[in-house]
């Protein structure tokens, strides 16, 4: 029994191979009880049609034997699913808690990693883009456009710190960590205080811890009418990262930017950013009618699109929609705009894994 094993023989070893003995002499008698069932029940389903339904034998037994197998099929789904909800719920007794200001942070770090893996997948297919030639510029003038921060009153050069390709990359992973986070976080109750704790950080390390602001209040007053009176405020419902009363920051803005836009979508917003496409269709831009409630609310009432001129477009433009990226890429060679949407789509968006295996508490 132990002469082919290279280990010594041990009273642990000798019970290991015991148990192991016993639960595959287990598993084979239940195999063969299963067979001899689904044979019995079988034989009994083909007898059945041939004498009541005047079928052919092997009629029957062709009946019989999709009867077994659908059977089998359902005790199999039935078993996995069993096994999922055992899986779920021993997660969710044995989930690590964490407290959600490090987990914030753990996700800026690993948005951080995502974002340098992004930039290596984005350069290939813009290099075979990037020529020099046609009005197109050359990779090496891509990769070397500095990031511009809005500081005291006047743009700032930070190129030392994060050049303009890869500040879009750390705002794209950034965006599909947001979206991700309703959907994934335990518990969900602390999705919207996550997201505007991810937008401090990115803000402190934008402008500086001492240049964030405060979010407004959430009570305003509005301008004063006819129809107001007795009206003393109103509550708003401030977006996650409204700060006030700070200097603002261009990667938070860059991040929203990015966020609920498709993989297609977002490559569109990248290339219009670096200058190294113009799409000539599939852009809209949004018009609205604007009512000032006093109070710094302000009042949006969609009342149509306009058709931009491709030399117009800005992605910094909030106003900006992409109704068609499909469109908006069809000027793009496949071999360049496949492998830019499968590097923005192979993007880890760090929540699902995470909410698995951890759950955050506020104390």
């Amino acid at each position: 029994m132990y002469a082919d094993k290279h280990t010594s023989v041990t009273v642990q070893s000798i019970v290991e191979d015991y148990v192991y003995n016993a639960q595959l002499t287990a598993r084979t008698q239940r195999m063969f009880t299963k067979i001899k069932i689904i044979i019995v029940v079988a034989g009994v389903i083909t007898a059945t049609s041939v004498f009541a339904f005047d079928l052919m034998i092997w009629e029957a037994a062709a009946i019989a034997l999709l009867v077994c197998l659908c059977v089998c099929a359902w005790w199999h789904a039935r078993k996995e699913k069993d096994r999922q909800l055992v899986e779920q719920r021993s997660q969710l007794l044995f989930k690590v808690v964490i407290h959600r200001d490090e987990a914030a942070k753990i996700f800026m770090e690993h948005c951080r990693q995502e974002a340098g893996k992004l930039l290596a997948a984005l350069i290939p297919p813009l290099r075979a883009f990037c020529d020099g030639k046609d009005g197109r510029p050359t990779l090496d003038n891509v990769m070397s456009r500095p990031f511009l921060t809005f500081d005291g009153g006047q743009f700032k050069n930070r190129s030392t710190e994060r050049a303009l390709i890869a500040s879009h990359c750390y705002a794209i992973t950034t965006a599909i960590g947001l979206d991700s986070l309703h959907r994934h976080i335990d518990p969900f109750g602390q999705a919207d205080v996550m997201e505007w704790i991810v937008y401090k950080l990115i803000v402190e390390e934008d402008v500086g811890k001492e240049n964030v602001g405060t979010p407004p209040s959430p009570w305003q007053t509005p301008k004063r009418s006819p129809s107001s009176d007795g009206v003393l405020s109103i509550h708003v419902q401030w977006a996650p990262g409204t700060f006030e009363h700070g200097l603002p920051s261009q990667q938070k803005q860059l991040t929203d930017r990015y966020k609920r836009l498709s993989a297609r979508q977002k490559v569109v917003v990248l290339l219009m950013a670096l200058r190294v496409y113009r799409p000539h269709g599939g852009v809209s831009m949004v018009l609205h009618q604007k009512t000032d409630l006093g109070g710094g609310v302000v009042a949006l009432t969609r009342t149509g699109t306009v058709q931009p001129d491709p030399d117009e477009l800005d992605e910094w433009e909030n106003d900006l929609e992409i109704t068609d990226a499909g469109a908006a890429l069809s000027g793009l060679p496949n071999y360049v705009a496949g492998p830019l949407i499968s590097a923005i789509s192979a993007v880890d968006s760090f929540w699902p894994k995470f909410g698995k295996t951890h759950r955050v508490k506020w104390e």
